[in-house]
């Protein structure tokens, strides 16, 4: 009974993370657009759009390990969701990124590196 309550809470606390983090790319791409762009060496932008979808995808991972029957896959997504972050973090940090990503709203100062 313990260990369910126990996977309850963490599914809720990484599901706020990800509505958070989701949420915020969907309103705000611009900081995320921007910190990718130099991480890259891009010249072109990788476009509003894929980041609002990125977005999208991290919402209905969120609202997917509340669900109790698809919590498996949902942890599957959420792993490689983890993957996509640790990937971007370690390139920010070995390209020495200055700008900050705003993967976790308005008040995130950090860029690409460690934090994500």
């Amino acid at each position: 009974m313990n260990s369910t309550w126990t996977l309850a809470v963490f599914d809720a606390s990484v599901a706020a993370i990800l509505i958070n983090a989701g949420a915020t790319k969907i309103i705000a791409p611009v900081p995320l657009l921007r910190a990718s762009a130099e991480v890259l060496a891009a010249p072109g932008r990788l476009g509003e759009s894929l980041v609002r979808g990125f977005g999208g995808v991290e919402l209905a991972v969120a609202v997917t390990l509340l669900v109790r029957p698809a919590r498996l896959s949902a942890a599957i997504a959420t792993t490689v969701l983890g993957v996509c972050f640790i990937t971007a973090g370690l390139v920010g940090v070995r390209r020495g990124s200055s700008v900050p990503c705003g993967c976790f709203g308005g008040s995130s100062r950090q860029p690409l590196g460690w934090a994500n």
